[in-house]
């Protein structure tokens, strides 16, 4: 004698646990992803950007620039040669993206310190733009050519020298002379004074 429930039943119930943990098992790995990302984004945001912070560091240690000469022209305008003697390069057409800042006595005996900004054609009372560029020790670029005035295309090199204009439209004290800081896209800086 059989007591109990019949076949059917047993398998309508077989089936039903079936579906069910067929269900909390697509929910757990729906679930799971996004606990995933609640947990470890943050660590893969965290360590993201310490590979960037370590590029950059990275990229300042093989800077080298330096400012190799600063000629005071006339009361309103000087030549400063920059020479790049590490293992970067940097793009010509991120020009705005190099500060340029001087310092000097004017003729009335006041300190002028400001940034003056990149203007190609002279446009501006004040700037500075890049009028040429030489492979060290040549009298030509070698690598990655700038086009001047403009500098849209082209690679301020490792081993090259670059000659910047400045004017400025306050005189200044010739006697006196004029320092000059140069800052990098990468935010290297370099001094000199002429």
């Amino acid at each position: 004698m059989n007591i109990g429930f019949p076949s059917e039943v047993v398998f309508t119930a077989s089936l039903g646990i079936v579906v069910v943990v067929a269900l909390i098992g697509v929910a757990f790995f729906t679930l799971s992803s996004t606990i995933y990302d609640w947990f470890f984004t943050p660590v893969l945001d965290i360590q993201s950007s310490v590979t960037c912070q370590n590029d950059r560091l990275l990229d300042l240690q093989l800077t080298e620039v330096y400012i190799k000469e600063v000629n005071i022209v006339n009361d309103s305008s000087a030549i400063v040669v920059a020479c790049n003697s590490g293992q970067i390069s940097f793009a010509a057409s991120k020009k705005d993206l190099f500060d340029l800042i001087v310092r000097y006595t004017d003729l009335n005996g006041a300190i002028r310190s400001y940034r003056l900004t990149y203007d190609a054609y002279v446009s501006e009372p004040s700037g500075w733009r890049i009028v040429d560029a030489y492979t060290t020790g040549k009298s030509f670029e070698l690598l990655n050519p700038m086009d001047f005035p403009a500098l849209s295309k082209g690679m301020w090199d490792p081993s090259e020298e670059v000659e910047l204009e400045l004017w400025f439209n306050v005189p200044m004290n010739v006697t006196l002379g004029l320092t000059v800081v140069f800052t990098l896209p990468n935010g290297y800086t370099t001094m000199a004074s002429g």
